[in-house]
């Protein structure tokens, strides 16, 4: 596998997030469900199947295609209250195709904000391993300011239409999981709207913004949401919260970032 950038994180400590059915556990009518066929090339001859050969749980899914037929695909969409910073999965891709092109499987992820637009694209391949191996493929978004809505994943057991072996690429996946790290502080929409006092004991006051701001979300120093409000007030009661680091993002009305500011809790 080639080696894949990795985000610079800018706290401490992951912060994961399951997938619909991310193992391939359950299936119905011989078909994984939460998962949809996905045909890039508008024809599809290969076959999905549940297998025991699995790293978590029960089962895996396998992807082929055999004799010269063309490739497979797979998609999920599922929606999302932040933005993931990566996806994170385990995988083996066995293939007898004697041409080094075809001897890899592609990733497509695709963002979305609330308003349908394209907000992060990335495309990545895979090598061919014979073992399951650990990947990650690294979420970067074209705004920092954007607000993802639903995410869009895509597997294909080839990047070529057909293959030239009698029995094509085998691609095995398991273990899939969004990783919502927070990254890094993005740069603030608005200008105008600050906390106080910030180190807070009891009660963090928001100052600026106005009716221009519309969400709250409250993540602790492992980028893990604790707390989310509909509606900004004035303050944010903080009296409930351990001592320790926090970040506070807030979304304007029009779900971008207005504010993002680490607050400590004394």
């Amino acid at each position: 596998m080639k080696n894949l950038l990795l985000l610079t994180v800018f706290i401490s400590g992951n912060s994961f997030a399951q997938l619909a059915n991310s193992s391939f556990e359950e299936w119905e009518g011989g078909f994984p469900k939460s998962w949809d066929l996905y045909d890039s090339f508008s024809e599809i001859t290969g076959s999905f199947a549940d297998t025991s050969d699995a790293v978590h749980g029960d089962k895996a899914i396998m992807i082929q295609n055999w004799y010269y037929y063309t490739v497979n695909g797979l998609s999920s969409t599922n929606f999302v209250t932040d933005n993931p910073s990566a996806l994170n999965g385990f995988y083996k891709l066995i293939t007898e195709d004697t041409e080094d092109e075809k001897r890899k499987a592609l990733v497509d992820i695709v963002v979305y904000d609330v308003s349908n637009n394209i907000i992060a694209e990335v495309h990545e391949r895979l090598d061919s391993v014979s073992t399951y191996t650990a990947f990650r493929v690294p979420i970067v978004y074209s705004n920092q300011l954007a607000q993802a809505n639903k995410i869009t994943l895509r597997f294909q057991n080839s990047d070529r239409y057909h293959c030239k072996a009698p029995n094509c690429n085998s691609l095995f996946l398991d273990g899939l999981e969004l990783d919502y790290t927070v990254t890094s502080v993005p740069e603030n929409e608005n200008k105008n709207v600050s906390f106080f006092p910030n180190p807070v004991e009891n009660v963090l006051n928001v100052k600026g913004g106005g009716s221009d701001l519309n969400r709250v979300f409250v993540y602790n120093v492992n980028g893990s949401l604790i707390a989310s409000f509909d509606g900004v007030s004035s303050s944010i009661d903080f009296s409930t919260f351990s001592a320790g680091v926090y970040f506070v993002k807030i979304l304007s009305a029009k779900n971008k970032v207005a504010h993002f500011e680490r607050v400590i809790k004394k």
